[in-house]
């Protein structure tokens, strides 16, 4: 496995993960990476995914698309604008449980 930076042997390989394709995708910096949840969803071809939600303070960059064949566009939103029609139901799904975890944790 390919060392990032920041990593120590105590760091999981979901912390790592996250914080290289926040950095690769979006072009930021994240620090304190902590699992809330996950799960299994399926594709719309039928394959398994898996869904990972992490909470990480911001630690440096502006988001952009950075890998643009990835990642459409990036917004940031206050946690009581991730409602309505705009905003995919695992999302509003999702953001839930990191709220608390934020919240617990401040």
């Amino acid at each position: 496995m390919e060392t990032e930076p920041g990593d120590t042997p105590e760091a999981g390989a979901v912390e790592s993960t996250a914080r290289r394709e926040l950095r690769e995708e979006v072009g930021v910096e994240v620090r304190d990476v902590r699992v809330v949840t996950s799960g299994v969803f399926e594709l719309d071809t039928g394959e398994p995914c898996l869904n990972v939600v992490c909470l990480a303070p911001h630690a440096a960059g502006e988001a952009r698309p950075a890998a643009p064949e990835e990642v459409a566009a990036v917004e940031w939103r206050p946690v009581d604008r991730i409602t309505g029609d705009d905003v995919p139901e695992f999302t509003r799904t999702d953001v839930e449980p990191a709220e608390a975890a934020r919240s617990a944790r401040a």
